[in-house]
């Protein structure tokens, strides 16, 4: 685990976890102090440089938008727009991305492997639904 802190403050926290020579992040938080002093930059870069000290070959910062990954693949370059921004965070330490195979689900009962694709969209509408009614309630009048 490391912590950035300043005047014994903590400001970020990043979990790793190191499997054969791999070193990827697993959950990081960040207080929303002092943004001007970069710390979940400097965190990182501490993470890596800990990582490369103990031999480990790879530093996976976790996912990025599959449609940035195959854009960037390609060569292709985009500004920095809100939803990419912790993309591009995870991009500006100079890594490459990778494909991996997208995730299969596989429904073992026939009727409910029918059935699947019509419930995962009801599932998902009443997420957004679920949410926006929290939202609502939790921001006030």
């Amino acid at each position: 685990m490391f912590v950035v802190e300043i005047a014994g403050e903590p400001l970020s926290a990043l979990l790793v976890i190191a499997l054969g020579n791999i070193v990827t992040c697993w959950r990081m938080g960040w207080s929303g102090k002092q943004p001007a002093l970069y710390p979940n930059e400097a965190m990182h870069w501490a993470a890596i440089q800990w990582a490369k000290s103990q031999g480990y070959r790879y530093f996976d910062f976790g996912g990025i938008s599959r449609e940035l990954a195959k854009w960037v693949l390609a060569g292709g370059t985009t500004r920095v727009t809100h939803a990419y921004k912790a993309n591009y965070f995870k991009l500006g330490f100079g890594g490459q991305p990778r494909l991996l195979a997208e995730p299969l689900v596989y429904i073992h009962n026939p009727l409910l492997r029918r059935a699947w694709p019509l419930l995962s969209v009801s599932m998902a509408r009443f997420r957004r639904l679920r949410r926006l009614i929290l939202n609502r309630f939790a921001s006030g009048p």
